[in-house]
């Protein structure tokens, strides 16, 4: 799967996958699939830097990031109480990063940045809730992560359909050849589990592989991303069998 997924980045260019993987523009995509329900709300969006102030976003908390990166996120509870300079500084950098220059991930070559401001979405507590990442092969569900923890001590179960946990990892690995993400506690199954497969599967129907994510609050749905070449091709199985028997799953299609 590793390996095929490298090969994806070279071969595979279906101009819808440019579309899906803009955090903006697949909201368009989601609107005419599943529906505008999914979508977390858009409070603002930008070509412009300086157009990210506190005098154009509301008093609730938001979540700023990057359509066109992972991990370049800011996190705004309450607009008082940050500092814009360095929030503003950080937008500029993300504006000039492609994607594609680091890991040839052809979709990112072709995308316009932009800085999208979303509603922050929490769980009951005030923290950020759990991502579900369902991984499908030809429109069809293989396997759920549950990514625990994420902006503290990341944590990652892997799930079958049935919600039983598979005997696997799937993470970077440290030097000594362990999972940097290992598995964390036991995490209850959502009650709309038949759904988010359902959901995921017809967002997944035109790729050979995706990963789809999203996130539940209480019985509510919300779309995250689209992500065509998880962890860049990089993450591993442990037991590395498993990188043999779900790559078998993927066919090797020029786009």
């Amino acid at each position: 799967m590793t390996e095929k997924i490298q090969w994806y980045k070279i071969n595979y260019k279906n101009p819808l996958i440019v579309k899906c993987a803009d955090k903006f523009e697949v909201r368009n995509y989601i609107r005419e699939t599943i529906g505008e329900k999914y979508l977390v709300p858009l409070v603002f969006h930008t070509r412009n830097y300086k157009e990210v102030k506190p005098e154009n976003f509301p008093d609730y908390p938001i979540v700023i990031k990057a359509n066109h990166t992972s991990g370049t996120t800011h996190f705004v509870r309450n607009k008082k109480e940050v500092d814009w300079q360095v929030i503003q500084t950080d937008c500029r950098w993300w504006l000039h990063l492609n994607y594609y220059y680091t890991d040839k991930e052809w979709q990112y070559e072709n995308i316009e940045p932009r800085i999208v401001v979303e509603k922050m979405l929490t769980d009951e507590d005030g923290s950020i809730p759990s991502d579900y990442k369902l991984h499908c092969f030809n429109g069809k569900f293989e396997f759920l992560q549950v990514d625990l923890g994420r902006f503290g001590t990341h944590r990652r179960n892997i799930y079958d359909r049935n919600w039983e946990l598979l005997p696997f990892t799937f993470s970077m690995l440290d030097k000594h050849r362990n999972p940097k993400t290992p598995r964390g506690r036991s995490v209850d199954r959502p009650k709309n589990l038949e759904l988010l497969i359902d959901l995921a599967e017809t967002l997944a129907k035109p790729f050979p592989y995706v990963r789809v994510d999203f996130y539940v609050i209480k019985d509510n749905i919300f779309f995250g991303e689209l992500t065509f070449h998880h962890g860049g091709g990089y993450e591993q199985f442990t037991p590395d069998k498993w990188d043999l028997y779900y790559g078998n799953k993927i066919p090797l299609i020029k786009g």
